[in-house]
């Protein structure tokens, strides 16, 4: 096999001053959107004693973001820029040395005293407006936010503390967590964000979540919002909230529901009320309004219960195989039993009471047994002793159980009965606004788009690179949170615009994250003496980057710095 020719060694190291092209993109869809000028205007600072912006904080920051080969601890951000050219990215007098964790840790000080779930609004409208997306059909969940760090105690200042969330059998008892709520729209992008202690509860988040939506919302737009979440939501004091507001809703109805509503909504979906989907043959649905009492008020709900066949049959089977429903019947220990009568045997048999919801019944045969008598003593050593045969009698039960298909169904539809609970408005077909009316199979299309929020949860904790945090003051981890909630607001309306180009990367839609994975070898590199960008890549790879630059209305002026206040 032949062997490469030996090269040359040069000991000389051939500089270039750039950043990888995912960050590049990332950090320049950021500039151009005009949130850094926003979060700027929105932030008390006195710009003549700090070296970075707050707006400029939270650019650096979301640089190694789109990184996806490295996460990056706030100390240690500046070694992400060593090669940068950060007098172009960040400002004509910031060096590299500059990025140091204090000054990051100041911006990050002013974010938080800026109302972070205000700002992140305006924000989220901002980029919404310029590329015009627009939805009232808000998805609501709340997650986990993990990092390492020692509890601090209650700051004081607002700020949201986190619990710890460590386990002894794996030695992690540094883990700490908070909550986070956010929201997105119908196009899977952010709309809200709020950081919350770690022990606080879905309702009491949803219930915050529907009071800033009272505040931040005109009552005009309130009648247009549709508010989607899990069963958290449909809680006494939510459901007067949003009927306060105007709000329309979609949950799924806890078995918990006021005044036994999901009760009420099984017992009528499977009283033959059930009719085939149009769309899915194997799914079978209904639709009913109850009248449901709260608030010291009757009120009028839309109950729409769905259920697949094939997840009832294999219900079934999982029924048929439980053999706990066996030994929960109770009827066990009467087969070991002795009675003097059949009488006696009959009447214990009938003292169990049988469960209705049981799927097996016992069906008892009375069986009459006897025993010879060994008799002992006496005469019985004489070899011609034959003495009458005596007996000794009594009465037994056999139990058998008999599986009822019958009731099996029943419980299998019963359990396997999924139930939405909305105020939208019924329609025989789908009107121009889902508050003007939806069929029910509307209803279930809606309240399945909540993986869009998921979405944005997965990306935030194992796409975009910052899924731990590694500060260990409250305000400033809220802050961060902040931060990480803009990196995926960025990705969010990149990826809505790739839809909406129906742009595809190796057969498959298109993506920030498979962008990232693309370009992550691509380096956007700046020649000072020539004042030129130049994409340092494979042989298209100028091309290509200014094709996404181009799809997403990026300036390439912005790929490397800003055009200025």
């Amino acid at each position: 096999m032949d062997q490469p020719d030996k090269m040359r060694i040069a000991h000389r190291t051939v500089q270039y001053e750039g950043i990888p092209a995912p960050s590049a993109i990332g950090m320049a869809l950021f500039e151009s959107s005009g949130m850094r000028k926003l979060i700027d205007e929105r932030c008390n600072f006195d710009p003549a004693r700090r070296i970075l912006s707050p707006g400029m904080v939270v650019k650096a920051l979301i640089g190694p973001a789109f990184n996806i080969r490295n996460k990056y601890p706030l100390y240690l951000v500046n070694k992400f820029y060593s090669s940068a050219p950060t007098d172009r990215l960040f400002g004509p007098y910031v060096q590299k040395d500059d990025l140091y964790d204090n000054a990051l840790g100041r911006g990050l000080d002013s974010l938080f005293g800026a109302d972070l779930a205000g700002l992140f609004k305006d924000c989220s409208d901002l980029i919404c407006t310029k590329f015009g997306f627009r939805s009232y059909v808000f998805h609501a969940d709340g997650t986990d936010i993990s990092f390492y760090g020692v509890e601090p105690e209650d700051t004081g200042d607002g700020a949201a503390v986190p619990r710890h969330n460590g386990h002894p059998k794996d030695l992690r008892t540094e883990l700490l967590q908070y909550e986070l709520q956010i929201m997105t729209d119908s196009n899977r992008i952010i709309r809200y964000m709020k950081p919350y202690s770690g022990n606080v509860g879905d309702p009491i988040m949803d219930g915050e979540t529907l009071d800033f939506i009272g505040t931040h919302f005109s009552e005009e737009e309130r009648a247009r919002i549709t508010v989607v979440a899990d069963c958290k939501l449909v809680t006494t004091g939510n459901l007067k909230r949003m009927e306060d507001l105007g709000l329309g809703f979609v949950s799924k109805c806890p078995e918990t529901f006021v005044d036994h509503g999901h009760r009420h909504a099984v017992e009528a979906a499977n009283s033959g009320l059930m009719h085939p989907c149009s769309k899915d043959p194997g799914l079978r649905m209904s639709d009913f309004d109850l009248d449901i009492d709260y608030g010291g008020e009757s009120h009028r709900l839309r109950f729409v219960a769905f259920r697949r066949e094939d997840e009832v049959r294999r219900r079934i089977e999982g029924i048929r195989a439980d053999t706990k429903a066996v030994r929960k019947m109770g009827y066990g220990f009467l087969e070991k039993r002795k009675y003097r009568t059949e009488y006696d045997a009959i009447q214990d048999f009938k003292r169990i009471r049988e469960d209705p919801d049981n799927p097996y019944r016992a069906k008892y045969r009375a069986v009459r047994r006897k025993e010879e008598i060994r008799l002992v003593g006496g005469d019985s050593h004489k070899k011609d002793w034959n003495p009458p045969k005596q007996y000794r009698e009594w009465w037994e039960l056999e139990i058998d159980y008999v599986f009822s298909e019958e009731k099996a169904r029943a419980i299998a539809e019963r359990e396997s009965t999924v139930v939405l609970v909305t105020n939208l408005p019924r329609s025989c077909s789908d009107r121009g606004s889902y508050r003007e009316g939806v069929t029910d199979e509307r209803v279930l299309d809606i309240y399945n788009q909540e993986y869009k929020v998921e979405q944005s949860f997965r990306l935030m904790k194992s796409g975009i690179g910052m899924n731990s945090i590694y500060l260990q003051t409250p305000s400033r981890e809220n802050a961060m949170m902040f931060v990480i909630c803009i990196a995926v607001l960025l990705s969010n309306i990149a990826d809505a615009i790739f839809r909406r180009a129906e742009a595809r990367l190796d057969g498959r839609q298109l993506t920030m994250y498979h962008l990232a994975h693309e370009t992550q070898t691509w380096i956007v590199a700046y020649s000072r003496s020539e004042n030129v960008l130049n994409v340092m890549g494979q042989d298209d790879a100028a091309d290509r980057l200014f094709e996404y630059t181009d799809m997403l209305g990026i300036n390439p002026q912005f790929l490397l710095g800003y055009m200025g206040d």
